[in-house]
C-alpha cells in the first residue's frame, strides 16, 4: 500500500471538480491547474506534458494525477535553466544583479525598491 502526497487528494479534488463524464477534457487543463495551486499556468508547457501522456482529449482521474505531477518537473527543468541562464558568473547563486532578470524570466516584473 503506497501512501500518497496530500496535494495528490487536492488533485483528485480538483478532477472530480471539472469532469465531465468522468473526465477532464484538455480545455479545463489551465484551469485545473490553477485551481491545483499553480499561478499562470504555461500553455505551451501543458500542451508537451498532455501530449507524452495521452492521445486523447480527455484525461481520467489518475491520468490527470499524473499529469500534474509530469507539469510540476517541466516547470522545475524550465526553472533551472532560467537560474542557469541569469548566474551569468557561474557562481551557483543569483546575485542582487541578476535577480531581476530571473524574475522577468517568470513572468514577475520586480519592483527596484524591493531589489535594492
Amino acid at each position: 500500500l503506497g501512501l500518497q502526497p496530500p496535494q495528490e487528494d487536492m488533485w483528485r479534488g480538483v478532477h472530480a471538480k471539472l469532469r465531465d463524464d468522468g473526465e477532464l477534457h484538455t480545455d479545463e487543463l489551465s484551469r485545473a491547474l490553477e485551481l491545483c495551486g499553480f499561478v499562470c499556468p504555461v500553455q505551451e508547457w501543458i500542451d508537451e506534458v498532455f501530449s507524452r501522456l495521452s492521445r486523447f482529449s480527455t484525461l481520467e482521474e489518475d491520468e490527470f494525477v499524473a499529469f500534474v505531477r509530469e507539469y510540476i518537473q517541466r516547470q522545475y527543468r524550465a526553472h533551472e535553466e532560467a537560474f542557469a541562464r541569469c548566474d551569468a558568473n557561474g557562481s551557483g547563486a543569483v546575485e542582487r544583479e541578476e535577480l531581476a532578470d530571473l524574475l522577468i524570466s517568470f513572468g514577475i516584473e520586480p519592483m527596484r525598491h524591493v531589489l535594492d
